[in-house]
């Protein structure tokens, strides 16, 4: 039988004995190379460790979490399961490409499942390809968790990223349509927000309306798209076939 060769690294002691003794009963085939209770310290030394290929990586550590761990890794050929007390924590990891992940008290079931699913990650080589995604994922969580300031006629209101609807550019100010609050009529132009959310879910379907891709209610065969909040937007013609693509894309 061929053998997994993995590490686990959680800044619980108890926690790395708990996970090595669960994954040795649900799977004989996982060879457990070393555990790790300071991730830094895991770093240094995994890329030393011949022919390593999966990680179980607890995400609310210390200094370095989890997904920051990811990040600074040397090499992107290792499938990395997840494992963590925080429920949001795991959803976030199902969203961004994870092998896998398992929710603390560990539920042998899930563990075996997640295991099975990392297995064949690395079996059809795309361990490198699926944490190429969850980097590039984790930058772009970070960037819809982030506060923005838009400067406004009272002032400078911040704004998470992802409560952002839509924009409309009207002469040179540009009307921000905000989940759960009032609109806020800025000073920036359509052409400042365009640079402001270069790095999120955002597209511009004209020159002077840019939405939020994630809060689409529907796609009229017109070119007209409804946002949740009932806004209607124009799609110019010249912009659909990329549109479409690109919400396409993100249904994956």
């Amino acid at each position: 039988m061929k053998h997994t060769r993995a590490v686990i690294i959680d800044d619980e002691p108890k926690a790395c004995k708990l996970l090595k003794l669960l994954i040795e009963e649900v799977d004989s085939s996982i060879e457990i190379v070393d555990t790790y209770t300071d991730p830094q310290k895991a770093l240094q030394s995994i890329n030393t460790i011949e022919d390593l290929n999966l990680i179980f990586l607890d995400i609310d550590m210390p200094g370095m979490n989890g997904f920051d761990f990811v990040k600074n890794i040397n090499s992107k050929d290792y499938s990395v399961i997840f494992v963590t007390g925080y429920d949001e924590y795991a959803i976030n990891a199902m969203k961004i490409a994870a092998a896998g992940y398992v929710l603390k008290p560990i539920n042998t079931e899930e563990l075996e499942q997640a295991i099975d699913h990392a297995k064949q990650v690395i079996d059809q080589k795309k361990s490198k390809e699926a944490n190429d995604i969850l980097i590039q994922n984790l930058s772009l969580q970070n960037m819809l968790q982030k506060k923005i300031g838009i400067p406004s006629v009272m002032g400078l209101d911040f704004i998470k990223v992802q409560d952002i609807i839509c924009c409309e550019g009207v002469d040179k100010y540009t009307k921000v349509k905000i989940e759960g609050r009032k609109e806020i009529l800025s000073s920036y132009n359509i052409g400042e927000f365009n640079k402001l959310l270069a790095d999120a879910t955002f597209f511009q379907t004209h020159r002077s309306h840019i939405i939020n891709l994630s809060k689409i209610s529907q796609y009229q065969k017109d070119g007209t798209i409804i946002m949740e909040n009932g806004s209607l937007v124009p799609l110019a013609r010249r912009r659909k076939d990329e549109f479409l693509q690109l919400v396409t894309s993100l249904n994956r």
